[in-house]
């Protein structure tokens, strides 16, 4: 999310999934930054766009798959 937006244009729904929020990483994000999960690119149009953008930790366990 904007550092200077806060939480403003996240969704009420969305922040009641989550509980309290708390910083826990704070970085500056460019088009040409490494990401682990995500293209750098779709996180900035995400946060333009909508003002944030979730990322959830892969699954381990998909139903049906039992590896």
């Amino acid at each position: 999310m904007n550092r200077a937006e806060g939480l403003a244009r996240v969704p009420e729904d969305l922040l009641a999934q989550f509980g309290e929020p708390s910083v826990t990483l704070s970085f500056k994000l460019h088009e040409t930054r490494r990401m682990a999960q995500q293209d750098p690119v779709v996180i900035m149009a995400n946060l333009e766009t909508h003002g944030y953008h979730v990322q959830l930790p892969p699954l381990l366990y998909q139903f049906g798959n039992s590896k």
